[in-house]
């Protein structure tokens, strides 16, 4: 008697690679044969992965609408088949599939709008904490505050981009507007859920190089000698205030 792993086995290949004799040996008709009930749990699961794409690069399926949408979601299922966890887990390397996927070459920054979309579903789905707030540095002297240490808030994170995908995507929410965009412009881009809602900002190139040492573990002096050097007009006083504000960090840490 075969055993369950070749049951398994069998119909993930029927799902996936096509070769579904073996499963169909397996599945008993009543009614459909092998193949048509293989059929029809194909689709089936080709459709829920589908949705689950959508509802994760809503951005994505709007600018290319659904037709070809649901055509680049079936060539990266077919290749990028799910292993396991949540559906809401499925579909991180849809960017790297877009770009190589040439039939969207003539829309070169779609990738990074992946990139942005996966980033907001992180930040939804990530680990709740109660971000700093400005008072909480209120307790330090001021030449006790650069030598602190600063953990980022765990639904961070930054995304950055040679296109000016963060107009894009604004345009593209409930609402927006999408005006003349020039694509030579670039974005950063800090996506975080401070409170119950995923916030989309856009910062600046320092504040990026600021954050991207303190994740390195830096403390607050040390990140802004880095972060200067890239933007030497970067004022360290408003970029903490901007950046508690935004909800960037969860805790403090005394060296």
């Amino acid at each position: 008697m075969p055993s369950l792993s070749h049951y398994q086995s069998a119909i993930f290949d029927a799902h996936f690679n096509d070769y579904s004799a073996d499963a169909i040996k397996l599945i008993v008709p009543y009614g459909l044969s092998g193949s048509q009930r293989l059929n029809i749990y194909r689709n089936n699961t080709f459709i829920t992965l589908t949705e689950a794409l959508s509802t994760t690069y809503p951005v994505i399926n709007k600018l290319v609408g659904d037709d070809f949408f649901n055509f680049m979601a079936q060539e990266f299922i077919n290749k990028n088949p799910p292993v396991q966890g949540p559906l809401f887990e499925y579909g991180q390397g849809f960017a790297n599939f877009l770009n190589h996927f040439k039939p969207v070459a003539s829309l070169p920054y779609i990738a990074d709008i992946a990139y942005l979309e996966w980033a907001i579903n992180f930040a939804y789905h990530a680990s709740d904490a109660v971000p700093l707030k400005v008072q909480d540095l209120s307790p330090f002297a001021d030449n006790e505050i650069g030598k602190l240490r600063l953990e980022i808030h765990p639904t961070c994170r930054i995304v950055t981009s040679e296109f000016p995908i963060d107009q894009i995507w604004h345009g593209n929410q409930p609402g927006g507007k999408l005006d003349d965009i020039d694509l030579s412009h670039f974005a950063d881009i800090l996506i975080i859920r401070p409170e119950q809602t995923v916030e989309v900002n856009t910062i600046n190139s320092g504040y990026v190089c600021f954050l991207k040492s303190l994740i390195l573990g830096q403390n607050i002096e040390e990140a802004f000698t880095v972060a200067s050097a890239l933007n030497p007009q970067l004022d360290p006083a408003k970029s903490i205030t901007d950046l508690l504000a935004m909800g960037a960090f969860a805790a403090i840490k005394i060296e």
